[in-house]
């Protein structure tokens, strides 16, 4: 029998600018045991987040007032710091058509809206076990 995935103290960043979203996503990562979960309405508050904060997982919208999730995506992948360029990050995203950007770009895996706590769990094991 397979060990339970232990989530409680993983460190989240969330990043949509549709606050109702953030907090629908929030609200499924407490439901999986995750207390740690932050909040971002665009980039450079998640840039400001990451660079203050411990996080472990990035959760990230595509589109947002200051840009979009591939453009916080190439941020960290290109950043100099091996903690930012090698951080863990799930596109959240409705659209079928950019997945394969996000993939390219180096996100770990993908979200499609509509999402469940079940389907979170599922990518969450696929990233951690």
């Amino acid at each position: 029998m397979a060990t339970p995935l232990d989530l409680s103290e993983l460190q989240v960043l969330i990043v949509d600018d549709v606050k109702a979203v953030r907090q629908l996503l929030s609200k499924s990562l407490n439901s999986l045991g995750i207390k740690y979960v932050r909040e971002a309405s665009n980039i450079h508050e998640a840039m400001t987040t990451i660079a203050n904060s411990p996080v472990d997982l990035v959760f990230s919208d595509w589109n947002m007032d200051d840009g979009d999730g591939i453009d916080l995506l190439k941020k960290l992948r290109n950043s100099d710091d091996d903690r930012l360029k090698y951080l863990k990050f799930i596109m959240v995203t409705g659209s079928d058509h950019k997945v394969m950007s996000a993939m390219d770009e180096g996100a770990h895996n993908i979200i499609h809206k509509p999402f469940t706590p079940e389907i979170i769990m599922r990518k969450l094991e696929l990233l951690y076990l």
